[in-house]
């Protein structure tokens, strides 16, 4: 089970999140505008990624 969850787990939740990017480039939800999709969706998914990284990269170095 180990294997699955640390590979093919991750493998298929990218395969979905790119599938749904892909099907949002297309035809954007609900007729918003590009850009709104963008700056405000991918903007703040992409912050809470990075945030969440560099909080706990920092919480590690504070441990020890």
């Amino acid at each position: 089970w180990e294997w699955q969850i640390r590979y093919i787990c991750p493998l298929v939740l990218l395969a979905l999140v790119g599938y749904w990017a892909y099907q949002n480039m297309v035809e954007p939800y609900e007729g918003y505008p590009q850009w709104a999709l963008l700056g405000a969706g991918w903007g703040l998914t992409l912050l809470s990624v990075l945030a969440a990284v560099g909080l706990s990269t920092l919480a590690k170095r504070n441990r020890g």
